[in-house]
């Protein structure tokens, strides 16, 4: 007898998934053992029909990833998978708390050292066979061994997307599709209730092209002046209903005309373009404006979202609003109707001054927007309006007494300020693998997400540089796409933060588990000199039992490309 150990993420867990278990347990499954030695020629033999007998296996162990994905989460995962398990002709543990569900089925392995296992992995073609190297994370487990199992699921009907369309079209019979034939209407009916508003919500995020452009969005709603106190959040059954609703008025409401948005704690409807300012650029005088600030070394990143609002009733009110700064949301807003851009830009740098003001810990929480009756909200708005105007007055000097001075294209040097600033800082990151996204894979070779950026790191043994007899595993990231820009829906050091620390979590994995002599991280020159943040990452976080050897080592790859490597050394 043995325990199956099945890792995955399971956002949500599909009938693919279901039937796996199933097959388990009931012994109706084809497949063979392997070893990470022979993976390749098991995997090979299993796809040309060879399979081998394998022992009678009585219990799986399901390990679900942490973190969230298309808008599902490990707790509602799991109340799916605790639903299936009444369906399930065995013994079935539901197990969450790991965000990388290989190493909590390493641990489980560990901890149960009486006990045989098989790691389970399902191929459907030669180009899943990779996948079975992720037996490695079970190398010092001498009671696991892997089990690799043809998996003849339909993947196309089984995509997240398709589901989420089925679901925002209020589809059952399309959605019913995505779980197990065995389960009734009524638990269908269940998980598609506990899943509906996450996936809405999910649906409802803004799709940006870009990250610079995203700044620039228009408004829907927002209070004035420094916010009070923090919003209080709609308890979950209400925001239920007001999906509920929201799906309703989608069959009422002419979308052609109208713009209907679902903000989670109400609904909103206007006029298409209805709050689209038109007319003057503010892009490229913004964007010059922050390259100004981040030259005076004043600390203003991450740079907050700015929207810009046109709205006629606050234009045509004396003591309307103007401009007002977020600091919850890290969002700057401005009114422009009837304002000369010149004084829009004042605003802009006033709230701007707020804004570093937050990310320095000194905004605070204020009871009023009355300057009259708070000192400290004084002090606040007079280093706003002081230092706002005098960086506002120092830039445009600035500009109007450069002879070659141009506006186009600035928003693109601030980029390219913002990415140099980076780089300089990255020294100062301390990161915590726990802020990190999920991975899929092994040690070796595998993948990760950061917004809207797929992320692939793989490792390649070769023979040591230093001539010592000793082997460099070379670990390499790359974008799936080839893309060199930043994931969309972040703010920039947001980003960083998430891809580094996940990078950084694969290196102390690779350190941990394999525990090779070198470990090479490399990257191609003239590719944002990733380089440096690799020097940085490994500098101010310490991998444990190595040292760096070589911050920047030259190799060629052939066809005239060459990069650098950063070394580190196993101590002795």
């Amino acid at each position: 007898m043995a325990t199956a150990l099945y890792p995955g993420a399971f956002k949500p867990p599909h009938k693919g998934h279901f039937n796996v278990v199933k097959n388990l347990l009931s012994g109706n499954f084809y497949g063979t053992e392997y070893a990470f030695d022979d993976y390749e020629e098991k995997g090979d033999d299993l796809l040309k029909g060879r399979g081998t007998k394998v022992d009678k296996i009585d219990k799986v162990v399901i390990f679900i990833g942490g973190g969230e994905r298309n808008g599902i989460d490990e707790k509602q995962a799991k109340a799916i998978w605790d639903l299936y398990t009444k369906y399930l002709p065995g013994d079935v543990v539901v197990l969450t708390g790991e965000k990388n569900p290989m190493f909590a089925a390493k641990e489980y392995a560990k901890a149960n050292p009486d006990e045989q296992f098989y790691a389970v992995t399902g191929i459907r073609s030669y180009q899943d066979i990779p996948d079975l190297r992720r037996v490695t994370t079970f190398k010092s487990r001498e009671n696991v061994k892997g089990l690799a199992m043809t998996n003849p699921a339909d993947e196309e009907s089984l995509r997240a997307s398709n589901l989420r369309k089925a679901v925002l079209s209020g589809d059952f019979h399309d959605a019913a599709d995505y779980f197990p034939d065995e389960v009734d209407g009524k638990d269908v009916l269940r998980i598609l209730k506990l899943l509906k508003t996450s996936i809405i919500a999910e649906a409802m995020k803004d799709k940006v092209e870009g990250i610079f452009e995203a700044w620039f969005d228009n408004v829907q709603e927002g209070s004035s002046g420094v916010p009070v106190r923090q919003n209080t959040p709609l308890p979950s059954e209400d925001r239920a209903d007001l999906a509920d609703l929201y799906q309703e008025l989608h069959g009422v409401v002419d979308t052609d005309k109208y713009d209907l948005s679902f903000f989670q704690k109400y609904i909103h409807i206007k006029l298409k373009d209805q709050e689209t300012p038109a007319g003057f650029d503010y892009t490229p005088y913004m964007s010059s404006i922050l390259e100004y600030m981040i030259d005076e070394g004043m600390k203003i990143t991450p740079l907050p979202e700015i929207k810009i609002r046109k709205d006629e009733v606050e234009a045509a009110d004396f003591f309307g609003r103007t401009a007002y700064y977020n600091p919850n949301d890290k969002e700057v807003v401005l009114y422009v109707e009837g304002r000369h851009p010149k004084d829009v830009m004042r605003s802009f740098t006033h709230e701007m001054i707020h804004h570093m003001q937050n990310l320095e810990g000194r905004l605070g929480v204020h009871t009023t927007t009355n300057t009259n009756e708070d000192d400290a909200l004084v002090e606040i708005e007079k280093e706003a309006y002081l230092t706002g105007n005098i960086t506002f007055r120092n830039w445009e000097d600035k500009c109007k007494n450069s002879s070659n001075y141009k506006f186009e294209g600035s928003k693109y040097n601030l980029q390219e300020k913002l990415s140099s600033h980076l780089h300089s800082t990255v020294l100062e990151i301390k990161l915590n693998p726990e802020n990190g996204v999920e991975i899929e894979g092994s040690p070796t070779e595998g993948k990760f997400s950061v917004g809207n950026i797929e992320y692939r790191y793989s490792v390649t043994p070769m023979p040591s540089p230093y001539g010592d007899d000793a082997i460099l595993a070379s670990i390499d990231f790359d974008p799936v796409d080839g893309s060199d820009s930043l994931p969309t829906g972040d703010t920039d050091a947001q980003s960083y933060i998430r891809i580094l620390s996940t990078m950084y979590r694969i290196i102390l994995d690779l350190a941990l588990i394999e525990s090779p002599d070198y470990i090479g991280i490399s990257s191609l020159n003239n590719f944002k000199n990733y380089h440096k943040i690799y020097n940085g990452l490994v500098s101010s976080n310490k991998i444990p039992g190595y040292f760096v050897k070589d911050k920047a080592m030259d190799f060629e790859i052939g066809d005239g490309r060459s990069g650098k490597f950063i070394v580190l050394k196993r101590k002795s």
